[in-house]
């Protein structure tokens, strides 16, 4: 039998007017917490709500019994003795969660947790119950004002490198490289760029951990050969809302891009040459009969495309190239692979195995073994509270029988 416990620990944070606040506290009961978790979205959130009476053990190892109802105001706001308040926004804060078991000899066993959760609080609801909101390390880079700076040819790395100047945030690019042409940066914060990024060239960005992840692939190569999760329907899937789609059933498109840089005629004020980042786009999707047929986006031309007319879209980066050819083929080649029969959607499973974005899934089903199947992560929504410990988990794209091994080492 399992028994899901959880640890959250938070690290209070100095202020101007409060130099003294550095507590370090933490407790292991909440009524209920929620973390989103996406490579859709630049921020991975948690909500907690907490009980009206906690115990919190402070790391000097003293314990209290906390009430949260009857002192309101130590949670957010000054009691009449100008204590600090308890918990502020900008305090860091760390949520692990597990399961206590029993092994074959009926010994207790305490596994490493995991960690679900690693930011900061960005809000404190004061009410009953007593709710936070918390960002990842994504809080951070909303913070700061970066110093003007501009490129007259600049590279992904380039730009990634100088908005994390000064923190302690690592980045990596999975491998892919991307000219980004003339770049300028001004009156903008860290976590704009990155969203310019998205809206502009589809660069996804996300945390894990303390290292920026910022790429145009979303699978990445290093992570794409380690073996999947297996999932059991009999066994460990509570739930699914998933829909299982023949081939002939789907209805989807790809738009393809690639960019590359070309040197102007001009040059900057101190004798460089100036470059731009020249783009071409191409929309591939079937016709009624089966053909594949193409839109030439570079133009702009994108009208019904967007709004649901040709089904769900992808977009992916072609890294091999700047020819309009080559783009077709790339995405003539990814459109039909994403003709695959097999799920779509999401499943509810327990907190084990450890599930996040970008990890691969095995189903098994020996009732129906046509419904086996290995897929990418797109999204984690992971909840602990009274109902138990559970992950809400949305695939992507089928791996086994439509990508092969050079797709995986490329990156995707």
């Amino acid at each position: 039998m399992l028994r899901p416990i959880c640890q959250i620990k938070i690290t209070q944070q100095p202020t101007s007017d409060l130099p003294n606040r550095n507590s370090v506290f933490q407790f292991s009961f909440v009524n209920n917490i929620e973390v989103s978790s996406s490579w859709k979205n630049l921020t991975d959130t948690a909500k907690i709500k907490f009980p009206k009476n906690v115990f919190i053990n402070f790391a000097d190892g003293t314990k209290r019994k906390l009430s949260l109802k009857d002192t309101p105001q130590f949670i957010n706001g000054r009691q009449s003795n100008n204590d600090a308040p308890f918990v502020l926004r900008g305090d860091k804060i760390e949520i692990q969660a597990s399961y206590i078991y029993i092994d074959r000899n009926g010994k207790e066993i305490v596994p490493e947790p995991d960690t679900i959760f690693s930011g900061y609080i960005v809000k404190v609801l004061n009410k009953m119950p007593i709710e936070l909101d918390c960002e990842d390390n994504m809080y951070q880079l909303k913070q700061i004002f970066l110093d003007k700076m501009s490129w007259a040819a600049a590279d992904i790395s380039d730009v990634i490198g100088y908005i994390l100047k000064g923190t302690n945030f690592s980045f990596t690019t999975g491998g892919a490289t991307m000219s980004l042409g003339n770049f300028r940066i001004e009156n903008q914060t860290p976590a704009e760029v990155l969203e310019y990024l998205r809206k502009t060239f589809h660069v996804e960005s996300y945390f894990r951990g303390d290292v920026l992840h910022c790429s145009p692939f979303v699978y990445y190569p290093d992570t794409n050969n380690n073996p999947p999760h297996l999932l059991q329907f009999q066994k460990n899937i509570i739930s699914d809302e998933m829909q299982y789609t023949r081939a002939d059933d789907v209805k989807v498109g790809v738009k393809a891009y690639s960019i590359s840089k070309v040197e102007l005629a001009t040059q900057t004020f101190d004798g460089r040459m100036k470059n731009k980042a020249t783009r071409l786009e191409v929309f591939a999707y079937k016709k009624n009969n089966g053909e594949v047929d193409f839109k030439d986006l570079t133009g702009g031309i994108k009208a019904g495309i967007d709004e649901g007319s040709f089904g769900n879209v992808v977009t992916l980066f072609y890294a091999d190239g700047n020819t309009l050819d080559g783009l077709k083929q790339f995405a003539k080649a990814r459109l039909n692979r994403l003709y695959y029969e097999g799920f779509r959607g999401t499943f509810t499973t327990f907190g084990l195995p450890f599930i996040n974005h970008g990890d691969q899934v095995q189903f098994i089903d020996n009732v129906l073994p046509e419904r086996n199947g290995t897929y990418f992560v797109k999204s984690v929504t992971r909840t602990y509270g009274m109902g138990g410990y559970r992950q809400k988990v949305e695939i992507d794209l089928r791996i086994d029988g439509v990508l092969d091994k050079t797709d995986l080492q490329k990156g995707i």
